[in-house]
Parts: structure tokens; C-alpha cells; sequence
């Protein structure tokens, strides 16, 4: 299959926009998945800004005018796509445009980022409470970034069991174990 000249030009000047659009969406957390659309609208805006930013670094004298790029702008192009998603992600991802329309008054919301993916991001001990009674400490060293999606992985996990009023723990075998996040979890605590 030939690729036309117009084909190839054409994806020349997409490729940075979309290269930077996956940059900045494996870097942030979201609340759901975007549609195929979004996507592609996302890396499209990508694209656009990609190209607003490229003449300001040097990297863009002849994108999309058949004459190729230098060594020395290509590498610009690549770190540009690498660390404008990134620093955006970094500003969602720890709220800083919402802190600033928070303080003026201008909002009341967070990110997209769900409070469960807060908690875990204390880095502490974590205790789970099971309806049954049952309960288990551990490090929460995997952990999904929303309660519904499935999976807690603790290492050093110990059950907890009352002996004579007493609560000693039994280390579990391995190492560590996966929990599923469902209703039988009735609380977690998280500790020093």
C-alpha cells in the first residue's frame, strides 16, 4: 500500500499532537474513560497546541512544508511532546487551576481525580474491616484509582484475630495478597 505525499504530510503534522496527547493521558488520572471521539478531539487540540508552541523552541521552521526536519529540531520537537503533556498533567493532576478558581471563589470542585486515589496517594498502613468481622493490615502497594474498579494489593498483609481479647496477628504466606473491593469491605482505615 503507497502512501500519497499529501497522506504522509498530513501525518507528519499529526503525529506530534497525537504522540502528545497519549504523553498526557497516561500521565493523568481520570474519573472514566474517554470515547474514541474524545480522543480524537484531545489529540487534535494536541496537535494545535503542539503547533503553537513549536515556532517558540526552535522546532517547527518546516513541519508540514515538505522540507523535513533538522536533527536539532527534531530533538526539540521530542522533548517538547514529552514535557508540555507532562507539566499539564502535573497541574491536573495536583489541582493547581482549581486551587486558583477555588481561592477567588470561581469554584467548589477537584479534580478528576476520585478521593479514594487521595487516600492512597498518604502512602500509609492500611487496615480493611470485612462485614463478617474479619479484618487484615497491609501495604497498599497496588491499588486501583477508584473503589469500583476491582483490586487492592497489600504486601505484608497479616490477618488480624481477637485471642482472648487480644488482637494478634497471622502473617499471610507469600508475597502478598490481592483483595477484591466489593461490599464485603466495610471499612479501611489507614495508619502510621
Amino acid at each position: 500500500m503507497k502512501l500519497s505525499a499529501e497522506a504522509l504530510e498530513l501525518l507528519t503534522v499529526l503525529m506530534p499532537g497525537f504522540l502528545a496527547s497519549l504523553v498526557f493521558s497516561h500521565a493523568t488520572v481520570r474519573k472514566r474513560e474517554l470515547s474514541y471521539v474524545d480522543k480524537i478531539v484531545e489529540a487534535l487540540l494536541w496537535t494545535a497546541a503542539v503547533a503553537v508552541m513549536a515556532p517558540a523552541v526552535g522546532a517547527a521552521a518546516s513541519i508540514g512544508d515538505g522540507s523535513g526536519l533538522g536533527p536539532g529540531a527534531l530533538v526539540k520537537l521530542i522533548v517538547l511532546v514529552l514535557v508540555l503533556p507532562t507539566a499539564l498533567a502535573a497541574f491536573v493532576n495536583h489541582d493547581l487551576y482549581l486551587r486558583f478558581l477555588n481561592r477567588f471563589g470561581l469554584s467548589r470542585q477537584r479534580s478528576s481525580r476520585p478521593v479514594w486515589g487521595d487516600a492512597f496517594q498518604l502512602r500509609a498502613w492500611v487496615a480493611l474491616e470485612f462485614a463478617d468481622g474479619r479484618r487484615l493490615v497491609g501495604w497498599p502497594t497496588y491499588y486501583p484509582q477508584a473503589y469500583d474498579d476491582g483490586w487492592l494489593y497489600l504486601t505484608q498483609a497479616a490477618w488480624v484475630v481477637d485471642v482472648d481479647g487480644q488482637d494478634k496477628t497471622t502473617d499471610v504466606e507469600g508475597h502478598g495478597l490481592l483483595v477484591r473491593l466489593d461490599d464485603e469491605i466495610r471499612r479501611i482505615t489507614f495508619f502510621d
